[in-house]
């Protein structure tokens, strides 16, 4: 009879279930160990500044991190050609506020020659992040954004 009326409303049998689980839980939890287990020191990273990128590290290579950034962006852009109608929701602004981030944390350990690039893309990434930037320029910002960031991707490639 039992079996039959778990099968016929499994609610009761869910929060009765449930009610043991905590109990056990609660019960477990308020007990004190009697010997805390031995527990390894986390692994250290070198902190050389400011983490402006989640999960990144300051010794991470840069073109790696830039170009990654450059590509997440990438996936919400319209293909080149069709800038006029391209959709600046926040998903799209929030990219190029990631952007801006990573080359502020990275921007100074790629090539040299990249530099003059580099500029242009944060410059324009702050720009392009802001829902205050007027709907009739970013066309223009963002056919400036792809050719600075092309010539960091096709360097980071190379290098």
């Amino acid at each position: 009879m039992h079996n039959d009326l778990m099968t016929r409303s499994p609610l009761p049998a869910v929060i009765a279930v449930t009610a043991t689980l905590v109990t056990s839980l609660a019960a477990a939890c308020s007990s004190a160990p009697s010997a805390a287990p031995a527990r390894s020191a986390p692994p250290t990273v070198k902190d050389t500044g400011p983490v402006y990128v989640t999960g990144a590290r300051s010794d991470d290579n840069a073109c790696t991190r830039v170009v990654s950034a450059i590509g997440y962006i990438e996936l919400d852009l319209l293909p080149a050609g069709q800038e006029d109608v391209q959709p600046f929701d926040t998903n799209l602004r929030g990219r190029f506020g990631y952007l801006e981030g990573t080359i502020a944390m990275y921007g100074a350990h790629l090539p040299d020659t990249l530099k003059p690039a580099t500029d242009t893309m944060n410059r324009i990434a702050h720009i392009l992040s802001s829902p205050a930037t007027t709907p009739g320029s970013r066309p223009g910002y963002l056919r400036e954004y792809r050719r600075a960031s092309g010539k960091v991707t096709k360097t980071c490639k190379q290098a």
